[in-house]
């Protein structure tokens, strides 16, 4: 009887911690995962030299791969941003390239606009909708609309590079189709900042059940961009100098 008693106190226990352990692990915040690389020498002067850089097919001076809850950065630090892209130094603030990805919870069907604020280029693909930028030019905005026939999580691959000057990177999102921050209706907050409701980073989505996850039919439809998103999560370590 005292046996059973001890049995059935730990298995309750134990109940206790997995519920707690598993409502903090879905409450808290999930971060981007972002992989830098700085070349040793060669230009990073568009998207292909970017790719060749991530990809381990140019000398790389350091690769840095970490995790950040916002994709806020500038490398002059203003407007409370941070000016540390992975992987960049003292005398290695050029010929980069920074690659994040996630999975960002959509939570209704409809359209919504991504805002890339960006000093250097980018390539967005959000379920293979694509957006690029080659780099030339001084800093800029681009707004990006997209329509998502239905709530769920998506993969997000963001890929930006910076050759030479300023660097910048900012992602932000707002509900609806808009060309300019100030725009009426427009809410714009950078993914990821929920407590501003901004849209929210989400762990793998088929453990959270506060998440739907597209039909069979639109999964079809996703797993080129899941492909892309696991080959280079997969990828061999590229050579450090």
């Amino acid at each position: 009887m005292r046996q059973n008693r001890i049995v059935g106190f730990s298995l309750f226990a134990v109940s206790i911690a997995f519920t707690t352990f598993a409502t903090t692990a879905q409450s808290a915040i999930v971060p981007w995962d972002v992989r830098g690389v700085s070349a040793e020498s060669a230009q990073i002067a568009n998207l292909g030299k970017a790719q060749d850089l991530l990809d381990g097919k140019t000398l790389a001076h350091a690769q840095v791969t970490a995790t950040f809850d916002l994709l806020n950065f500038d490398l002059s630090g203003a407007n409370g941003a941070s000016p540390n892209f992975p992987a960049t130094s003292a005398g290695y603030q050029t010929n980069f390239a920074e690659e994040a990805t996630a999975w960002i919870k959509i939570p209704a069907a409809g359209a919504y606009t991504f805002a890339i604020n960006h000093d250097g280029g980018y390539s967005l693909n959000i379920l293979g909708n694509t957006s690029q930028s080659t780099g030339q030019g001084n800093a800029k905005t681009d707004f990006i609309p997209m329509t998502f026939t239905q709530a769920g999580a998506y993969p997000v691959d963001l890929i930006y590079f910076q050759h030479t000057g300023t660097a910048q990177l900012e992602f932000f999102a707002s509900p609806g189709t808009y060309t300019g921050y100030s725009q009426a209706g427009a809410n714009f907050q950078l993914v990821n900042d929920v407590s501003h409701g901004g849209l929210a980073v989400v762990t793998d989505p088929g453990q959270l059940s506060s998440v739907s996850i597209p039909e069979p039919s639109a999964l079809v439809l996703l797993m080129p961009t899941i492909a892309l998103v696991m080959r280079r999560v997969s990828r061999q370590k590229m050579p450090v100098r």
